[in-house]
């Protein structure tokens, strides 16, 4: 029996001493009725914690939420009552713990300690509902479907299109309201939807067609969107131009004002739109054109034989008018055919047959952007020649 026959004296056996340091040294020395000593060494193992550790993960091994960084577990567990110190006692090595997914963390024993353990976590996408989204504004048609660029902000961080978040749309090619779906992938999850307005197209070829003194016609060609257009109009280039028309037939490609004055300037402008909940989704005014009402029918002042076969014609001067110009026929109420045109207030006529009679008619012309609107026709005047 130990301390009856003999006692075990450790000579290099400290306490704390280190698993696998240098053999340790125990001397068995006899007492009472024994006597001498025998003097034997012995290894002291690392202690295998794979049982502790293996608990202590699961303990910890709790879903994260992806933060773009790094995602470690507070890992701590005890031996002997004593708390294990990490990288003195264990390590800590990480697997895919950076992107949403499944990570992997595994404890291995070192110095006194061995064996290992490993566990599995869940790493969570984020969720981009709160984020801010810009980049959705009102586009115009196109003929193609519409998706904005939108730009994803969440948590600071701008988000990659394609990797980080995908758009897709819906109602988003003609006039309308459409919708987007702007939806987290990768590390990211959620939806979020966003709404904006497909305007109809710019009109184009808008045009002047004809005038009088008392209407003005313009075309234009046909919107490929929208439900109809509203006529626009303004009395100076740059003043307000106000609705004075709405056309509800997108093949109606004409109009003609016949509110308008005398000897007067106006311009014109095209909206395309569509009825939309209870209003109207208007495209951008069309490039605006300037025209005219032509002037009131001038008057001939005479209309006389001359010598010579000539007849002599003259009119007062029209305000507002550009030009005049005359017109000859043998018959009154036909065969009318132009003699003159300019700026004169009179003409005379030659190379007249004698003994025939001529007639004579007047109207005015306003040059307006390359385009001449004639007034009526003033009353004709007739003339005889004698000699």
């Amino acid at each position: 029996s130990v301390g009856t026959y003999f006692v075990v004296i450790p000579i290099l056996f400290p306490v704390g001493v280190m698993a696998g340091v240098a053999p340790a040294t125990v001397v068995i020395t006899g007492i009472g009725v024994y006597v001498g000593e025998i003097e034997k060494t012995f290894e002291i193992l690392p202690y295998d914690i794979s049982e502790y550790a293996s608990g202590a993960l699961k303990q910890v091994a709790t879903a994260k939420t992806y933060n773009g960084k790094a995602q470690t577990l507070s890992v701590t567990f005890n031996f002997g009552g004593n708390e294990l110190v990490e990288n003195t006692d264990y390590k800590l090595e990480y697997k895919n713990n950076v992107n949403a997914g499944k990570a992997t963390v595994k404890i291995t024993g070192i110095g006194n300690f061995s064996g290992s353990a490993s566990a599995e976590y869940t790493i969570n996408p984020k969720s981009i509902v709160g984020s801010t989204v810009s980049g959705v504004s009102d586009k115009a048609y196109t003929g193609s479907y519409i998706i904005p660029s939108v730009t994803v902000i969440t948590g600071g961080k701008r988000l990659v299109s394609g990797t980080e978040y995908k758009v897709v749309g819906s109602n988003n090619k003609y006039a309308g309201k459409a919708t987007i779906k702007i939806s987290g992938t990768g590390n990211y999850t959620g939806s979020i939807s966003k709404t904006f307005y497909i305007h109809p197209a710019k009109v184009t070829g808008l045009k002047f067609s004809s005038a009088t003194k008392s209407s003005i016609k313009i075309s234009w060609k046909k919107s490929s969107s929208g439900t109809g257009y509203a006529v626009q109009r303004a009395t100076s280039q740059n003043g307000k131009y106000s609705t004075i028309a709405l056309i509800g037939n997108l093949k109606t490609v004409s109009y003609t004002d016949k509110k308008v004055s005398p000897n007067k300037t106006y311009y014109y402008k095209i909206i395309a739109y569509k009825s939309l909940d209870g209003g109207k989704l208007t495209s951008v005014a069309s490039a605006g054109i300037k025209t005219a009402t032509a002037t009131k029918a001038p008057k001939l002042s005479s209309a006389k034989a001359k010598s010579g076969k000539k007849a002599y014609v003259s009119w007062k001067k029209v305000s507002g008018a550009s030009g005049y110009t005359l017109y000859m026929s043998t018959k009154k109420s036909s065969g009318y055919k132009a003699v003159y045109s300019g700026k004169k207030l009179n003409y005379t006529k030659t190379k007249l047959k004698k003994g025939t009679t001529y007639y004579f008619k007047l109207r005015t012309y306003k040059v307006v952007n390359g385009n001449k609107i004639y007034s009526d026709y003033s009353s004709y005047k007739k003339v005889k020649i004698t000699k």
